[in-house]
């Protein structure tokens, strides 16, 4: 909540730091999605949480999400 997240050059920053992607998830490669994620840049609100797909080239996630990229704690 209030973090400012990006995505560029198909790497994520939280509040400027660089978060590394997992190798593998449940198995599956964690594949590069440089050429699917233009730059974006998303404020959080204090109660939302950003959701980040395991699979970035076709999770329908934060970034796609009309409603905004938060989703609100429960």
């Amino acid at each position: 909540p209030g973090e400012t997240i990006e995505l560029r050059d198909g790497e994520v920053y939280v509040d400027g730091r660089h978060e590394p992607k997992p190798a593998a998830v449940a198995g599956i490669r964690y594949e590069d999605f440089r050429r699917y994620a233009s730059p974006r840049q998303w404020k959080l609100g204090g109660d939302e949480y950003f959701m980040l797909g395991d699979n970035p080239p076709i999770s329908d996630d934060s970034r796609l999400w009309k409603a905004g990229p938060g989703v609100a704690a429960q």
